[in-house]
């Protein structure tokens, strides 16, 4: 029980850093379209 929950656990905070990096990713793109 204790790996399901750590696995659980993992893979949430892997979803949630995915979804700030996206979204952070998507505001200096349009700040910065030269980069693009």
């Amino acid at each position: 029980a204790a790996v399901n929950y750590l696995l659980h656990d993992a893979i949430n905070l892997l979803l949630h850093s995915a979804l700030v990096h996206n979204m952070l990713t998507v505001r200096y793109n349009r700040k910065m379209p030269l980069l693009d």
